[in-house]
């Protein structure tokens, strides 16, 4: 959060509240390029990130409340990022979860082609993040999404696989956890 506090973004922000940011590719390809100057590379990767996890947790607690409300209570209006998972999650033989799956409509990397171009790595933070926070939302447990394939890079598709935090260190790279002391779940 200290991030996005730095440039003004406070959580009551419209940028932290407005869930069709997601979709809306001329506005999250400016986006991208404004934290891109302001941030360089890595800290833009970092703002977007945390600005997908904040959503993320949003949205799991909007949905576990929604399954304590009556129908005829109104529910906030949540983001609308399609997330296609493998068939079920598997356990390592250490006993951790992992899932794997994809964003099917790429509008991350469509807009990072549109304004920056093609990437050299996986650039989908903001959907990452996304993920990170709903599927650490609504399993209770704090869960890392690292992207592995982004078609920003030429990929035909963007998948991910879902770590939880606590174990994911000793299966990835430093350079693939550079996210996580920074995270604040």
């Amino acid at each position: 959060m200290a991030i996005l506090t730095a440039l003004g973004f406070g959580p009551e922000t419209l940028l932290l509240s407005e869930p069709k940011m997601f979709m809306n590719g001329r506005f999250l390809a400016s986006l991208l390029v404004e934290l891109e100057d302001e941030l360089e590379s890595t800290g833009a990767q970092r703002a977007l990130f945390q600005i997908g996890l904040l959503f993320g947790l949003r949205d799991a607690y909007r949905m576990t409340a929604m399954e304590n409300t009556e129908p005829s209570q109104s529910v906030a209006r949540s983001t609308l990022l399609a997330l296609q998972f493998s068939q079920g999650g598997s356990a390592a033989a250490s006993g951790t979860f992992q899932m794997q799956g994809t964003w099917p409509d790429k509008y991350e990397a469509s807009a990072r082609l549109l304004k920056l171009g093609p990437d050299t790595a996986p650039s989908c933070a903001m959907s990452a993040g996304y993920t990170s926070g709903w599927l650490s939302g609504t399993l209770d447990t704090d869960v890392l999404v690292i992207e592995e394939t982004c078609t920003a890079c030429g990929d035909t598709a963007c998948t991910f696989t879902a770590h939880e935090v606590a174990t994911v260190a000793a299966t990835r790279s430093e350079a693939e956890l550079r996210l996580v002391p920074e995270l604040s779940y």
